[in-house]
């Protein structure tokens, strides 16, 4: 395979993880295999408290979609100075 980064951490006694289907197209994503002038990635929650809210953005920072690329430099792609207007956490 590609190999993995950290694909789950545990918040509390929950796991919030990337699943394998999702892994694989952000990978691609990284890649360019999907180029970034086609598809810009964006996520919302319905995170309500801003406990909530800082657990997402805390776990888009260490999810790992390849060793050392975190979710968040992924949904980055494509953005340029645009400063998260695609993540939409609470």
């Amino acid at each position: 395979g590609r190999g993995e980064g950290v694909v789950g951490v545990h918040s509390g006694m929950d796991m919030i993880r990337l699943f394998p289907g999702a892994l694989s197209a952000l990978q691609d994503c990284h890649d360019h295999l999907i180029p970034a002038r086609d598809v810009r990635l964006a996520v919302a929650s319905s995170a309500d408290t801003p406990r909530a809210v800082a657990i997402g953005r805390q776990a888009m920072s260490m999810l790992e979609v390849l060793p050392g690329v975190t979710l968040l430099d992924v949904l980055r792609i494509g953005w340029g100075e645009q400063n998260d207007v695609n993540l939409k956490i609470g």
